[in-house]
């Protein structure tokens, strides 16, 4: 298990995540947390930071994978680290999240995974039966980390997306 109540596994020389959540919206916040467990240990963040989220996507499986592909982006660019996410508004094509956290410190925090993107491979946003919504496999790409070993990264996902659209 990982942070969100997430599953971990490894996927195509990869590493993937699956979630669930009472409903889309808890689906997203605990898919975000888990991709931050992976990343570093949320636990140590402090909530110093905030920053909103706006995103648009065709579906709901493609506002998971640009949503996770937001927070990837802001840790490798600026260092951000978020301690917890929640989801203001979710709609068929639109996302508005809020993360807290705070940037990278070397003094206390540490590195996981070297995550260097969510891939729309496999993702998939699906109802369960019961009511409940699971996020399932999306694949991820690796790359060597700071040590030299190569590292892993992850999402979540559940129908088919097919090609990633074009920008």
């Amino acid at each position: 298990m990982i942070g969100g109540g997430g599953r971990e596994f490894d996927h195509t020389g990869d590493l993937g995540f699956e979630v669930e959540g009472a409903d889309p919206a808890d689906l997203f916040a605990r898919a975000a947390g888990a991709l931050a467990a992976l990343l570093y240990d949320p636990a140590v963040v402090r909530d110093r930071d905030t920053i909103g989220f706006s995103i648009r996507g065709r579906d709901l499986s493609d506002l998971l994978v640009r949503f996770l592909g937001e927070i990837v982006s802001l840790f490798g660019a600026v260092g951000m680290q978020f301690r917890r996410f929640e989801v203001d508004r979710l709609e068929a094509t639109v996302l508005r999240a809020t993360g807290r956290g705070e940037r990278f410190d070397a003094a206390r925090h540490r590195p996981r995974h070297g995550i260097k993107a969510v891939t729309y491979h496999q993702a998939r946003v699906e109802p369960c039966p019961g009511g409940a919504w699971r996020a399932s496999p999306c694949s991820t790409r690796s790359r060597a980390g700071p040590s030299g070993h190569s590292t892993c990264t992850s999402t979540g996902g559940c129908s088919s997306l097919g090609p990633r659209p074009r920008r």
